[in-house]
């Protein structure tokens, strides 16, 4: 426990060791009790004083002497004498341990200097009693020559214990120990320290922090204060103190005493890329104006993160400004700039809220660069970011003259707020670099993007002033240098040749002169798309299988047309039929607004297609909406026939829907599901996707000779076929699965003219299958739905 010494001479420390070789006598009670020629007077057997290792109240050993009230109904008084001893020499102190757990007991102590009674105490003094070891001290030295007896006197009325320990008669040290040790003008390799003492000469021991004493670094002085000096930045150290008083006489060490120097001035160049999260020497706050300076230090909105949200490594810090009158300070070491000539460069973004798309900033909402140059006393602006002018959700390049601040004290900040204007939009701002260096001779392009991205080609563009720009490609990850280059003087540049279904990586600078280039910028990511099937023969089917989650088909495209971070994607979360289905997930904020499209179809005027599908809502308890169109383009605009449309459906087990669309023109089609639930519902699932022919229509014989009914449909996998035939003379029947698999097959029919088939599919998996009747006439196809 700890123990608090209250010493009533001008003494203030002496450890328990150095008492123990200097004590004239040393009672620990850890053996026979009472102590030899000890005594005692309690007049009540209930209410002893006794041997105790309750609780082990006790600062050494494990034993104790108790005073009690406990068992007592009134007051209650308990005396305890040492035995006889002479103070030989001036000085001399008898110090003694004590505790009061808990209670309003009292405790005092005095001095007889004829027999061990209470009569012959010429005087008690009261102790300030604790719940946690204390130590008093007191001074005999009015006693020298003399003979006496010490007695504790306990005073309680129910007030259970005080406990008693390590009473020690001693004299004083020779040499007695510095105080009050304390440090100032810490700085990040220097800090003064003192002490207040009579020597006029000290020994300091100091090392890092928990340093074994002997293994530090030792200074004799006879300076107060003493400045340590080449010291550490930003490392914790320890340091002890003690008195020399003369040749071979030293007061024992006091100590340790902890400080930490802080940060030192940086000199650039220098980047920060918030790998780490908060950055040496960075902090962050929760409050306060650009006026007031941060408060709040310690605790803020900004986290770490990966830039833009675009997933990996955190390699970025954010903040989202949607609560009103947020403000919120990220700030930095301290540089110094007297070189002059710099410039701060800073990667920043603006994506909606944990997702990646584009979003304005809200009406009054900023973020600005701040400097001090006293120590954060006044902050001033340098840069600001607001509506009219906010990064790009692809992340933007911005550099600040700092040409005209040559001072040795230098601090920024970023500083955002989300004003008091209570906007809708709830964005994410984030840093990616934190630079200060010379402005290059060549400066790198900024906004590197893609456009018009096939299987085979892509266009790449970028800002720059330059006329001519190298760029480096291959497929991602790959080691710069080792990659494929092409020089050009073409702005945007498009690479062709490239693999379909590939991811790339490429890098782009500036060429502004013979040997003068920009620092490479990238890797900027694309992945060609795959070359996407035409469905031109029926049926077709789709069950979304075939990918990994959250991946879709080849050829089926989508388009997030309200820009939140939620788009249809497949998913193993609810499907209908074997791992996977189509899924939109809901935004909190904004209603959906998202599309997806099949892959090209060529359908043929006149004929009449049935387009089949099931889907669902995730919860009863939110209502979802979804509609199916077809068009001719894969894009919301050019879908202008609505085939289905559900608002507001909420049952979660899935409904299979087939409908029929006849084609005006022979054209390539698209069939494209719309997801336009409100904000803040759950999800949508659509799965096992089909399109076939209704009817042959264009074999008019074939129609004539075979009628074909299958039932019950749906069914469980059992379901009974019947085929009527007229003038055939070949019948074959096929069953075949949604991924052209057959799964039956029968060609001996007793009577070909009248067919009546139970076809068992139970051991099939669920799903669409298609019944082809062949014979000599053509082909007819029916389909089933297994449940």
């Amino acid at each position: 426990m700890k123990k608090i010494t209250k010493l009533f001479s001008l003494l203030v420390f002496i450890t328990f060791g150095w008492r123990q070789a200097n004590a004239q006598f040393t009672e620990d009670f850890e053996g026979t009790f009472l102590p030899v020629n000890w005594s005692k007077d309690t007049y009540d057997a209930a209410n002893d004083i006794t041997q105790s290792t309750s609780e082990n109240h006790t600062p050494s050993g494990v034993n104790s002497a108790r005073f009690s009230s406990y068992n007592s109904a009134s007051d209650y008084n308990q005396y305890l004498f040492t035995h006889q001893f002479t103070v030989t020499a001036p000085n001399t102190e008898l110090r003694f341990w004590h505790i009061k757990p808990s209670g309003s007991d009292i405790l005092e102590w005095g001095v007889s200097t004829t027999t061990d009674t209470l009569t012959a105490v010429t005087a008690w003094n009261s102790v300030v009693l604790s719940t946690a070891w204390t130590e008093e001290v007191v001074d005999l030295s009015s006693f020298v020559g003399q003979t006496i007896y010490f007695a504790f006197h306990y005073y309680g009325n129910y007030q259970y214990y005080v406990y008693l320990d390590d009473v020690t008669l001693s004299a004083p040290p020779t040499c007695i120990p510095p105080t009050a040790l304390i440090t100032a003008n810490l700085l990040a390799t220097s800090v003064d320290l003192s002490w207040s003492s009579a020597a006029t000469s000290w020994e300091i021991e100091y090392d890092t922090t928990g340093f074994t004493q002997g293994t530090g670094t030792a200074v004799v002085t006879a300076t107060n204060p003493h400045s340590l000096t080449g010291l550490n930045a930003t490392t914790s150290y320890d340091f002890y103190v003690r008195d020399i008083c003369g040749a071979g006489d030293t007061s024992t060490w006091v100590g340790p005493i902890n400080f930490v120097t802080p940060c030192a001035v940086f000199t650039p160049n220098y980047l920060e890329d918030f790998t780490t999260f908060t950055p040496a020497c960075w902090k962050v706050a929760g409050g306060g104006t650009p006026a007031t300076g941060p408060t709040g230090l310690g605790t803020s909105g900004w986290r770490h993160t990966n830039y833009l949200n675009t997933g990996g490594a955190n390699d970025a810090v954010k903040i989202n400004l949607y609560t009103t009158g947020s403000e919120e300070w990220l700030l930095s070491p301290t540089f110094d700039l007297s070189a002059g000539g710099w410039e701060l460069v800073i990667n920043s973004g603006v994506t909606t809220w944990n997702g990646t798309a584009a979003i304005n900033m809200g009406s009054d909402d900023t973020v600005q660069v701040l400097l001090s140059i006293d120590e954060g006393l006044t902050w001033s602006t340098i840069h600001s970011w607001d509506v009219n002018n906010q990064p790009t959700n692809t992340g933007s390049f911005t550099s600040i003259d700092l040409s005209a601040y040559t001072g040795t004290n230098n601090q920024f900040a970023i500083w955002t707020t989300e004003g008091v204007i209570d906007d809708l939009e709830d964005f994410d701002f984030h840093i990616n670099d934190f630079e200060i260096r010379i402005p290059p001779t060549c400066i790198p392009p900024t906004t590197l993007m893609t456009a018009n991205l096939i299987p085979t080609s892509v266009d790449l563009s970028w800002t720059s002033t330059a006329t001519s720009w190298e760029i480096e490609y291959d497929t991602t990850g790959f080691p710069q240098g080792t990659g494929t280059a092409v020089v050009t003087a073409t702005n945007p540049h498009s690479l062709t040749g490239l693999t379909a279904a590939t991811s790339y990586d490429f890098y782009v600078r500036d060429i502004c002169g013979a040997g003068d280039t920009s620092a490479w910028v990238g890797p900027i990511n694309f992945v060609t798309p795959c070359i996407a099937p035409i469905i031109s023969a029926f049926p077709y089917s789709e069950n979304f299988d075939s990918e990994t989650a959250p991946a879709i088909p080849c050829g089926w495209t989508r388009a997030n047309d309200n820009g939140d971070a939620n788009q249809w994607m497949s998913s193993t979360v609810i499907p209908n039929s074997g791992t996977n289905s189509l899924y939109l997930e809901y935004d909190f904020s904004l209603a959906s607004n998202d599309w997806v499209f099949t892959p090209e179809l060529q359908l043929t005027a006149g004929i009449t297609y049935d387009i089949t599908f099931a889907y669902r809502a995730r919860s009863a308890n939110f209502p979802e909406s979804l509609s199916m169109s077809i068009g001719m383009n894969r894009d919301s605009v050019s879908m202008t026939t609505v085939l289905f449309d559900s608002t507001n459906f909420s049952h979660n087990t899935y409904d299979t829907i087939t409908v029929s669309h006849t084609a005006a023109t022979t054209a390539s089609y698209f069939v494209g599901f719309f997801g336009y639930s409100s904000a803040n519902q759950f999800a949508i699932g659509v799965d096992d996707f089909s399109i076939d022919i209704s009817t042959i229509t264009t074999i008019s014989s074939i129609n004539k000779s075979i009628v074909l009914e299958a039932y019950p449909n749906p069914n469980s996998g059992v379901f009974t076929l019947n085929v009527n035939t007229t003038n055939i003379k070949e019948l074959n029947i096929q069953v075949m699965n949604a991924q052209g698999q057959v799964v039956y097959t029968k060609n001996n029919f007793k009577n070909i003219a009248n067919v009546n088939e139970q076809i068992d599919l139970s051991n099939n998996a669920k799903g669409i299958y298609f019944i082809n009747v062949t014979s000599d006439k053509g082909v007819k196809t029916h389909k089933v739905i297994v449940q």
